[in-house]
């Protein structure tokens, strides 16, 4: 997956998910940061475009947008829905 950093550039992340958070990792496996999927608030697909997805988190007095590029866009809603 690509975790957009700004308009122009992407990071090119590994995104481990489990039943209760999501781990955003380096390439050379470092973690990045993870998040409780209590905190989950929505997720935004975009019809026009079917490789992004946006996770909208609540932390505390503050959301937070990750937006994720993938091909795999499919699995990862389906997943989230189950878990």
């Amino acid at each position: 997956m690509n975790k957009i950093k700004n308009k122009r550039e992407k990071e090119n992340i590994i995104v481990l998910l489990t039943y209760k958070s999501m781990y955003l990792i380096s390439k050379n496996y470092n973690l990045i940061k993870n998040y409780s999927l209590k905190n989950l608030q929505s997720v935004i697909t975009i019809q026009s475009n079917s490789s992004f997805i946006i996770l909208q988190f609540q932390l505390k007095d503050d959301k937070l947008n990750i937006i994720l590029e993938s091909i795999r866009r499919t699995e990862f809603l389906v997943y989230l829905k189950l878990s």
